[in-house]
Order: C-alpha cells, then sequence, then structure tokens
C-alpha cells in the first residue's frame, strides 16, 4: 500500500510541475510530455493506479494551475494526451520602429 501512496505522489509532483510549466507561459517539449504520458500509463497499466482517480488529479492540478480543465483527456484507445500548449503566449514588444 506504501508503494502505491508513493506513485500518487510521484504523479502528483509530476502533474504540478507540467502544469506549472504552462502556467508561466512555457511551452511543454513534446519529449517531456511523452514521457510524462507513457509513466502515466504505465500507472494505470503496471502501478496499480485508479484511471478515474488519474483523471482527477489531471482535471484538478489543470484546474489549479490554468484556471480551466480539459474533458478530453485521452487520444487514442488506452493512452493518454495531456494538453500542451500555452494559455497565452508571452508577448516581447520590439525595439525596431516601423
Amino acid at each position: 500500500m506504501s508503494t502505491l501512496l508513493s506513485i500518487q505522489d510521484s504523479i502528483l509532483e509530476k502533474l504540478v510541475y507540467y502544469f506549472s510549466e504552462l502556467e508561466d507561459g512555457r511551452d511543454i517539449s513534446p519529449a517531456k510530455r511523452y514521457r510524462l504520458e507513457g509513466y502515466l500509463q504505465a500507472c494505470v497499466e503496471y502501478g496499480g493506479v485508479d484511471e478515474s482517480w488519474l483523471r482527477d488529479c489531471v482535471s484538478s492540478s489543470q484546474q489549479s494551475a490554468l484556471n480551466f480543465a480539459s474533458t478530453n483527456l485521452t487520444g487514442h484507445e488506452h493512452s493518454w494526451e495531456l494538453p500542451y500548449k500555452m494559455v497565452k503566449a508571452p508577448v516581447v514588444p520590439t525595439t525596431k520602429k516601423s
């Protein structure tokens, strides 16, 4: 049971970091996103993590960081697809005169 709790703690930590990157206006590289999606899938399939618990964690982490939650958290059957685009791109003013 303690192993499951440590897996759940690890998932929460990774999701908070993932969505805080988006909240701060940074894009998520495909490698980071795919790695996390694979980790989540492995936790469901082999780590004993309940899929409905994981969906709730993803939604609440996204809601907490970005003030909205995606309703579609899966892509293909039995795979995870996390949101990965910034909500608002940072704008850097130009110093050029037109």
